[in-house]
């Protein structure tokens, strides 16, 4: 059986909350694929974190190999494979676009610092709620550029997105019909 360490950020908010699930029963890697989940959020919350940790306990999930909360990056993020960045400041009332960037940031680059120092060489990250910004192996956060015509097209909720989403859901069809 396959094993893979696996990090969520943001492990007290409702996005990391449905994840959860998913990630513990097989869904997110096959059936045959034991999973160590690391939940990782910050100080101020970790207690909460811990709640859920129990109730993932209680769940009986069979692939779940380890299940850790910490507040310590040093030790969630230790040899990861897959880091999951949920964790983020939601746009309040009010915000505009770079404020939101302004905030969230900070939180990424020490994120990408983490994952630079601890995580396997081999991680794979995904960022949840960054738009527009990635977070290189480096830890620096970086804007893409998009022309005009694309950022028109994007704010407007154009058809971009939805080709994205079909093409992205055609290539990971054989591996859904591989597991089912």
């Amino acid at each position: 059986m396959k094993s893979v360490r696996v990090v969520v950020t943001g492990a007290t908010g409702q996005v990391a909350y449905a994840l959860f699930p998913r990630i513990a029963s097989g869904e997110m890697f096959g059936p045959d694929t034991e999973v160590d989940l690391r939940l990782s959020d910050i100080p101020q919350v970790i207690e909460k974190a811990k709640g859920v940790l129990m109730e993932l306990e209680d769940g009986a999930y069979p692939l779940l190999s380890g299940l850790t909360a910490s507040a310590d990056r040093a030790e969630t993020h230790q040899r990861a494979d897959w880091v999951l960045l949920v964790g983020s400041v939601p746009r309040g009332p009010g915000m505009e676009r770079g404020d939101l960037i302004r905030k969230n940031g900070p939180i990424f680059v020490e994120e990408g610092k983490a994952i630079q120092r601890y995580a396997a060489s081999s991680v794979r990250v995904v960022v949840v709620g960054a738009r527009g910004h990635r977070v290189g192996r480096s830890g620096r956060l970086r804007r893409r550029r998009r022309t005009d015509a694309r950022r028109d097209r994007d704010d407007e909720g154009g058809a971009r997105g939805s080709r994205l989403f079909a093409r992205r859901r055609h290539h990971d069809a054989p591996l859904r019909a591989q597991h089912e």
